[in-house]
């Protein structure tokens, strides 16, 4: 079974140069720490993969910011 992003297969995005794509562990932790933050009227500034170290950073608020390692577990960096 093929896993598809944006309409690519994994391997046809390697092929096309693309680093690395999120983990299934890291997309959803991402999704349930975003509707966290949107909860406490918390603004989500940026969501961006971090293709040095694997891992989702997510910056809301003025002081928030969440890194979500490939295995799913997060770290909150004030």
């Amino acid at each position: 079974m093929a896993i598809a992003l944006y309409g690519y297969t994994i391997e046809k995005a390697e092929s096309l140069g693309v680093a690395i794509i999120p983990t299934v562990a890291q997309l959803l932790q991402c999704f349930i720490l975003c509707q966290r933050l949107t909860m406490m009227y918390r603004p989500i500034y940026l969501v961006r993969l971090d293709e040095r170290t694997s891992e989702v950073v997510i910056i809301a608020g003025e002081e928030t910011q969440i890194a979500i390692e490939p295995d799913g577990k997060w770290t909150y960096k004030a």
